[in-house]
């Protein structure tokens, strides 16, 4: 699998840690792959980029917005 990449999203302030780490893509990677990973649904990868990333289409992006948390249901977030 792919690598995370210390890529922060947030304020950077030690005291406020960032909503979302960020994975590097690579060849083998699949959002069913990386949703077991790191703990969290396909549904929340999705929504934390955007509501539109596939399997297909996240290796055009080269890297992917990963939820520290699960994040429920809701709309997508901007920003992915």
């Amino acid at each position: 699998m792919g690598e995370i990449e210390e890529l922060e999203h947030g304020t950077g302030s030690p005291s406020e840690p960032s909503m979302f780490r960020t994975h590097k893509v690579s060849s083998v990677d699949s959002l069913a792959g990386l949703a077991i990973k790191y703990g969290v649904t396909i549904s929340d990868i999705r929504r934390a980029n955007g509501g539109t990333i596939t399997d297909q289409t996240m290796f055009a992006r080269g890297t992917v917005r990963i939820p520290r948390h699960r994040l429920g249901e809701g709309p997508p977030l901007p920003g992915g």
